[in-house]
């Protein structure tokens, strides 16, 4: 069991919860029946050992087990929201990254140039842009076929990329037009 898991935490607790049961069941007769000498408290249990028995191991061994139990169920839970934030972080790379360039796509090249059309006017700066297109991109992917042509397509991204700015955007705009 590892020390940093709910389920050992769960399992000392429950443990160390369940061992106040005896004490608290002494205390209790202590202060409701009024004794409070100890010749008399040990009298009670030696009177009633089975009881105390009981209380002092299988009570605590329950809470463990109880305790455990739910820090198994938390331990679950933080594993499957670890899971969940991993893949929500890949879910939003891939639904703003075009799959065969890893450039923004379409849609995100759409949202990032409106949020900077609203930063220039903000500032009143200038801003530009730019299109590319990939001359005779459609006869090379008919000679040539799909792989070769985005083998090109990966270059071009590539040429753009290492073209530009850290603070530039550039994105597949479609087929073979790219925006900067």
């Amino acid at each position: 069991m590892r020390m940093n898991s709910f389920k050992t935490v769960g399992w000392i607790a429950g443990a160390l919860l369940g061992l106040g049961a005896p004490v608290g069941s002494l205390l209790f007769e202590t202060i409701v029946f009024g004794n409070m000498n100890f010749r008399g408290m040990a009298q009670k249990m030696s009177d009633h050992s089975y009881y105390y028995v009981y209380m002092t191991l299988l009570t605590p061994l329950a809470f463990g087990i109880f305790g455990a139990y739910l820090g198994s169920l938390n331990d679950k839970i933080r594993a499957q929201k670890r899971s969940l934030e991993s893949m929500v972080g890949i879910l939003e790379t891939q639904s703003m990254t075009d799959d065969v360039t890893g450039l923004y796509n379409h849609r995100h090249l759409i949202e990032k140039k409106e949020q900077e059309v609203e930063r220039s006017k903000r500032h009143n700066h200038v801003l530009s842009g730019m299109m590319v297109d990939v001359d005779n991109f459609k006869e090379i992917n008919e000679c040539y076929g799909h792989l070769t042509a985005d083998f090109i397509l990966r270059e071009m991204a590539l040429v753009l990329n290492e073209s530009i700015r850290k603070i530039d955007i550039v994105g597949r705009y479609g087929g073979d037009e790219f925006a900067v």
